[in-house]
């Protein structure tokens, strides 16, 4: 926690406005190659993401939470009293600064105007950011498939909790998923045997009626439907799994 405090020692009103540096002190570090810095800031319930700081960029609103993030670390500044403005730059090319604005105030002769906020540097973490407050969750971008892989880590967890080693954890949530997914590798590898089955005379039907493309795909529809094949069935199933996948990397 900290406060800003103000006070007014002249003897008129004063209309008071300051910036400050919002969230700070994480680098640019190369990750085989990849890099990722971002600053993220909350505007009204919606989470503003900045990736790039070769161009200043600027939002104004009511700023609940600001806040810097790597791959696995971040800080972050939460104001009581929201903020009007964020501004973004970079440091050096590379890194990136935030910049908050406070709400303009009027402040009569003698009175102290105290600004409360809260802060945050730790691990990306749902758990360690929660006591920040709900909003704040917003930080931790799963993306789209954000609940798929909370369950999943929900899942492994759970494995940790009994195993208290997170490899075996992770090998545990393997073997759940491919027993999950089990089914559906059967169905696709089922199909691909069909259509394994067919091939030949798919191909003798193109060369049958190659100067012919209607007839051909007319052909070779009625060939799938009378040995019951789905020209679908082998790709389908797999790309019902990406999203899994995805939330796994995520």
């Amino acid at each position: 926690q900290a406060q800003i405090k103000i006070k007014n020692t002249s003897a008129q009103d004063l209309e008071v406005a300051y910036d400050m540096i919002g969230a700070a002190g994480l680098r640019s570090v190369d990750e085989g190659g990849r890099k990722f810095l971002q600053i993220d800031a909350s505007f009204g319930g919606k989470v503003w993401r900045v990736k790039d700081g070769k161009k200043e960029k600027q939002k104004s609103g009511d700023v609940g939470w600001v806040a810097l993030k790597n791959r696995y670390f971040a800080t972050i500044m939460k104001p009581l009293t929201p903020f009007k403005r964020v501004l973004v730059r970079s440091t050096d090319g590379k890194d990136l600064v935030s910049i908050v604005s406070s709400q303009e105030y009027a402040l009569a002769p003698g009175v102290i105007r105290t600004d409360d906020m809260n802060f945050y540097a730790g691990r990306l973490d749902e758990a360690a950011i929660k006591p920040l407050g709900e909003d704040v969750l917003g930080v931790v971008d799963l993306g789209v498939f954000g609940g798929v892989s909370r369950f999943l880590l929900k899942v492994m967890r759970f494995f940790h909790g009994i195993t208290k080693n997170w490899g075996i954890s992770i090998i545990l949530l393997t073997v759940a998923i491919n027993l999950l997914l089990f089914p559906l590798t059967i169905k696709s590898f089922t199909s691909m045997q069909q259509m394994k089955k067919i091939q030949p005379h798919v191909d003798k039907l193109k060369e049958l009626h190659k100067d012919n493309p209607q007839r051909m795909n007319r052909e070779v529809m009625e060939l799938y439907k009378k040995y019951n094949v789905n020209p679908l069935g082998g790709c389908l199933p797999l790309v019902l799994q990406m999203p899994i996948f995805i939330a796994l990397y995520q």
